[in-house]
């Protein structure tokens, strides 16, 4: 887990807008490889879809079709790279974090979990699907964790990218591409609204997923 904690640690500083997305294709690459969640009771669940969100005013990950600072992720303070954090709109995979109005080196973010598999190869589709499934597996006050794969789980997998779901609030669809996948899965549905397992394939149909985003009225005031 040391590994990962530094490799959520700051990754973005110092990058040109044009590497962002490559240091987020390895961020990618070493979950889905390397990485499952824990529930206890022996249940794991390895990553099929991941989606990055990331606020610091010094990088390029903002929509530029509306207000220059638009924070489109939950503020968190005092998490460290690694740890699972819990909203409206499903569960994070926490970078460090650290949000404070009146510290101008805020930085925070994570990386919702949209799809996951189980050991059996079963697909749970939706960030908010991937939330119950994973919170009902825990059992006797258990609670998950990110753990490290064993050798013969680790595997190099096929990741595609393609844009994120933002909802009504709009995004850069050509520039985003901050979305990753296993592409085992197959040809999956860029609005990746649902997938149903009983039948093995993509359903157009809206699911549950719920985007909120936070205004920080100091950036906002700052950027005009």
């Amino acid at each position: 887990m040391e590994n990962l904690k530094e490799l959520l640690k700051n990754p973005f500083d110092g990058l040109s807008n044009d590497k962002f997305n490559k240091k987020c294709a390895e961020i990618a690459r070493e979950l889905f490889s390397n990485y499952h969640i824990d529930c206890g009771s022996n249940k794991k669940f390895y990553f099929a879809e991941i989606e990055f969100y990331y606020y610091d005013k010094n990088v390029y990950l903002k929509d530029k079709k509306q207000y220059e600072w638009q924070i489109v992720t939950y503020p968190r303070d005092g998490y460290d790279g690694g740890d699972l954090f819990y909203h409206l709109s499903g569960i994070d995979i926490c970078f460090k974090s650290q949000y404070n109005n009146e510290n101008e080196d805020v930085k925070f973010g994570g990386i919702l979990i949209r799809a996951i598999k189980d050991e059996n190869g079963s697909v749970i589709a939706g960030p908010l699907k991937c939330k119950d499934e994973i919170l009902n597996a825990c059992k006797n006050g258990n609670m998950p964790k990110m753990e490290i794969n064993k050798a013969e789980e680790c595997k190099d997998i096929e990741l595609k990218s393609t844009y994120r779901s933002l909802g009504k609030t709009g995004t850069d669809k050509e520039n985003d591409r901050l979305c990753y996948y296993d592409s085992s899965i197959g040809d999956w549905n860029p609005q990746r609204d649902s997938y149903d397992t009983s039948v093995g394939e993509k359903v157009s149909k809206k699911g549950s997923y719920n985007t909120s985003k936070f205004d920080d009225k100091k950036s906002l005031e700052q950027s005009k």
